[in-house]
């Protein structure tokens, strides 16, 4: 087997078998990573980085939106779509303006969400047992 289909094929167990929260908590980091490196881009003036790092936190950021079930918590799930929707217009704005503020407010939003889903993810698995 090739090395990238083996990677490939790790991958896909490892998403396939992992927790909802592990699933979150990945996104979280990635998005947060993604943030950061975007900004990291604009201080080195490297236009396809922050291309492609912006690119990848609106992926997150929308798939977390699209996931919401807002007939199960409406006004959590409401809550939720707006922090989205701000974490969204703030990398928008910051990718457009070269403006590494808005990212490093998007990657707060972002690191405060994280800690919060890995807090109930834990609380839940405590009761579950």
């Amino acid at each position: 087997m090739e090395p990238r289909k083996g990677a490939r094929a790790y991958q896909k167990v490892a998403v396939v078998s992992a927790s909802p929260g592990r699933i979150l908590d990945d996104l979280f980091e990635r998005a947060i990573l993604e943030c950061e490196r975007a900004r990291e881009c604009i201080g080195n003036r490297d236009t396809s980085g922050k291309a492609k790092a912006v690119a990848k936190v609106i992926e997150i950021v929308s798939t977390l939106q699209a996931a919401l079930d807002h007939s199960v918590v409406p006004a959590i799930s409401q809550d939720l779509a707006r922090l989205y929707g701000f974490v969204h217009e703030a990398t928008i704005k910051g990718s457009a303006r070269l403006d590494t503020a808005s990212l490093e407010h998007a990657e707060r939003i972002l690191g405060i969400l994280k800690s919060a889903f890995a807090e109930a993810t834990e609380i839940v698995e405590k009761e579950s047992r």
